[in-house]
């Protein structure tokens, strides 16, 4: 019985990230949704990237980076608290245990650029709105500065500078950002995928993105770059 919990536990949880993978692929699915799906899938997303666990976390960020930028014409019918989820995303960013903490920065800048206006512009004798947006520089300017990954860091500086300048184009640039500062893998094209995974395989429950290898940087773009993952997130566009 046990066994049968978990394996339609696993069904399901492949399941959700073939959707996911879809819809990053195709984000005009998120016009096709109604508010009730599309709040659905907030909290799915939410939940994976709440578990301590790593593994399997990378498809979520993106697809409420999807998500919650094509969702932003809902208004109101979608259930969002922005600080809980500003709090998610920064702590993403100083997590070593995600491979591709950078895309917390984009998350950041999602909720920002599309999502920021929905907290109160005066609450009493405060002003939620603009707390935030001050707090958020402030953040941000700590990762431009401080020791995280080479795409945070980058990243963040450039959502600061997109922000300062309104959003002209998007976050199309944080966006290639966090996919330019991984190195280049033509010294890998003639290395098969199976010797890859089993060269990172053995690191995967001790990897530290802050401390990885330039070798087992490039080995795993390469690994996306087989898969199709790298192509899938070369063709985001958040404009």
């Amino acid at each position: 019985m046990t066994r049968q919990v978990l394996r339609r536990d696993d069904e399901k949880h492949i399941d959700m990230k073939r959707f996911l993978e879809e819809m990053i692929e195709n984000p005009e699915m998120v016009g096709a949704m109604d508010s009730a799906n599309i709040n659905a899938h907030i909290e799915e997303c939410l939940a994976s990237l709440n578990c301590l666990r790593m593994g399997g976390r990378s498809t979520p960020l993106t697809a409420l980076c999807i998500l919650l930028w094509y969702a932003r014409d809902r208004g109101s019918d979608v259930a969002l608290d922005v600080e809980r989820c500003l709090t998610k995303a920064f702590d993403i960013c100083r997590d070593p245990s995600y491979v591709r903490p950078e895309w917390g920065v984009v998350l950041v800048g999602v909720l920002v650029a599309r999502h920021l206006d929905r907290l109160p512009e005066r609450e009493r004798k405060d002003k939620p709105r603009e707390e935030v947006a001050r707090q958020c520089r402030m953040l941000l300017r700590d990762l431009d500065s401080r020791g995280v990954t080479p795409p945070v860091r980058d990243a963040a500086g450039v959502l600061l500078n997109a922000w300062d300048a309104g959003f002209p184009h998007g976050l199309t640039p944080v966006v290639q950002t966090c996919l330019n500062t991984w190195p280049e893998t033509s010294g890998a094209k003639d290395i098969d995928l199976k010797t890859i995974v089993e060269y990172l395989g053995p690191l995967s429950s001790e990897i530290v993105t802050c401390n990885m290898t330039h070798r087992e940087r490039v080995l795993y773009r390469a690994m996306c770059e087989r898969d199709g993952k790298w192509d899938m997130l070369s063709r985001i566009s958040l404009e």
